[in-house]
């Protein structure tokens, strides 16, 4: 019945909000494969000053690292709000180390229940994704 459940996901989709969430509650709780599938085929990361991660491969890949290097980093949203159908989120990441914690907002385009982008601004951190994702596939 593996076909009906998809022909009903492809009817009624998850709201764009709740996507957003549960890529945080993966990234929280480092559920990699759920991450995963909540990453459309052709994802792509952005960061502030432009560094781009293409493919949710080497993006999750980056996050793992990340969350190596800062095995407390968790990540808090504070507010979501959708703009013209994309999910703006605003909050924080959270680590012990001074590095990783920063406030941020998220801008995140999901199609069809999956997440097409993620766009990352952050307040202060020198720590940038893109350098874990260079170590990636």
């Amino acid at each position: 019945m593996g076909w009906l459940r998809n022909f009903r996901e492809r009817m009624n989709p998850p709201k764009p909000a709740e996507v957003a969430r549960a890529s945080v509650e993966a990234i929280n709780s480092r559920n990699w494969q759920q991450l995963a599938d909540l990453l459309s085929v052709d994802f792509y990361f952005l960061d502030g000053p432009g560094y781009r991660i293409d493919g949710k491969d080497r993006y999750l890949v980056a996050i793992r690292d990340l969350i190596a290097e800062a095995g407390d980093f968790h990540l808090e949203i504070d507010d979501i709000e959708i703009e013209d159908g994309v999910v703006i989120m605003r909050g924080r990441s959270h680590a012990s180390s001074h590095s990783h914690r920063t406030a941020a907002i998220w801008r995140l385009l999901v199609v069809d229940g999956k997440i097409a982008y993620l766009h990352n601004f952050r307040a202060n951190s020198n720590t940038r994704l893109y350098k874990f994702a260079t170590k990636g596939p």
